[in-house]
């Protein structure tokens, strides 16, 4: 078994387990557990991460959201884009998986922070039928462009990203609050300002 350091560096097993420790109540790495050839590799991966879209990017990110949306999306918005991964253990039964906090109110109290254009996308729909798709327009990212930019591994649970208008943008990934989309917006919101 194999050790890894966010930037792919080979560490010791002491400093990957020391770095894997809870701060303040919250992971700020996690563990991405995934085979190569034979052997086994743990990688830590940042619970959040900050990040800038280039322009090419960022307006590459907008058109292909524009071609899934029956509305253009206002440049002045922001846009959440909830990750489906696929099926898990925290997604494999309909009492596991509640997206609740997508409703109406969710949706108001998030746009007082920023307007802000809510986007529910996948590449693997097993376990999807119990995602609340009657609330939520799921959208499969038939162009991978979204997984390439933000979801390179898969995370357990569902991740999501919070971009700007000029293309900063903040990940979450794996398990969440649903207060933690208004806090990580109101701080990308404080980037732009």
């Amino acid at each position: 078994m194999y050790y890894m350091d966010v930037d792919g560096s080979y560490i010791s097993k002491d400093i990957f387990l020391e770095k894997q420790k809870y701060v303040k109540g919250k992971p700020s790495y996690l563990n991405i557990y995934f085979e190569s050839d034979s052997s086994f590799i743990n990688m830590l991966h940042p619970k959040k991460k900050y990040g800038k879209l280039t322009p090419a990017e960022n307006l590459v990110l907008r058109r292909y959201l524009d071609s899934i949306n029956s509305i253009p999306i206002a440049k002045s918005k922001f846009i959440l884009i909830r990750w489906y991964p696929g099926e898990d253990g925290c997604n494999k039964t309909a009492t596991s998986s509640r997206i609740y906090y997508y409703n109406k109110r969710f949706r108001n109290k998030l746009d007082r922070v920023n307007d802000t254009k809510i986007f529910w996308m996948y590449n693997d729909s097993t376990g999807l039928k119990y995602r609340d798709i009657r609330k939520n327009k799921w959208h499969l990212d038939h162009k991978n462009i979204v997984e390439s930019l933000f979801f390179k591994y898969r995370f357990k649970c569902s991740s999501y990203v919070i971009i700007a208008t000029n293309g900063n943008y903040i990940c979450l990934y794996g398990e969440s609050r649903k207060d933690s989309a208004f806090e990580l917006t109101k701080e990308l919101r404080e980037t732009i300002d």
